[in-house]
């Protein structure tokens, strides 16, 4: 065996050991990136279902249509200075809510975690989030930032692109699916015809 074919073995052999050790470098930063995206995905859905966002979710869903109604309100959302104890109460909980979806479009954005699985979880709480909030972003950019929540007006379009990709859900046209029972049907069509009049 002459001197440069082991020269060349050699070589060879390091190119060998450099590319697995490469190849196995690969393969283990993409099962940590794994491993964050599924750590931050849990972080965020503790965040989702604490007190302060349900607060949140409660205070948007009840009472924030009807202040937005007052001028006095909407001035304070405006302008910081302007906010009573209780006005300050209710544009935090407005700051609480628009802001961890803000922090989910900006993940989502940077490719921190995966827009799947966001938009899976949370398509619908996305965009009926971005409309009840919508006025509220529109004051805030129009007094402050126009780029106010921008990255929550890209988890929202990307939401409704999701949906219309998914009308009926996610669900494996090729699995079957399982009997539902509502027993309570005509009981609870009755009940709701029974709250019409009221509506009206």
């Amino acid at each position: 065996m002459t001197f440069e074919l082991v020269n060349t073995l050699a070589t060879c052999a390091t190119f060998v050991v450099i590319a697995v050790t490469a190849i196995a470098a690969i393969v283990q930063l993409r099962h940590l990136r794994a491993s964050n995206q599924i750590a931050a995905f849990n972080e965020l859905h503790k965040a989702y279902e604490s007190s302060h966002l349900a607060a949140a979710h409660q205070y948007i869903d009840t009472r924030l249509n009807r202040d937005l109604e007052d001028p006095v309100f909407r001035y304070a959302i405006a302008h910081r200075f302007a906010r009573t104890e209780g006005s300050h109460a209710a544009v935090k909980h407005l700051l609480n809510f628009a802001q961890f979806f803000e922090t989910i479009g900006l993940l989502v954005k940077s490719n921190l975690i995966p827009s799947e699985l966001v938009l899976a979880t949370w398509s619908d709480i996305i965009v009926a989030g971005w409309k009840q909030l919508a006025p509220v972003t529109a004051i805030f950019r129009q007094s402050q930032d126009a780029t106010a929540y921008e990255n929550f007006e890209y988890i929202a379009v990307l939401a409704q692109r999701w949906q219309q990709k998914h009308p009926s859900g996610t669900y494996p046209k090729t699995m079957p699916r399982l009997p539902l029972e509502y027993p309570w049907a005509d009981a609870d069509r009755e009940y709701e015809a029974s709250l019409e009049p009221k509506r009206g």
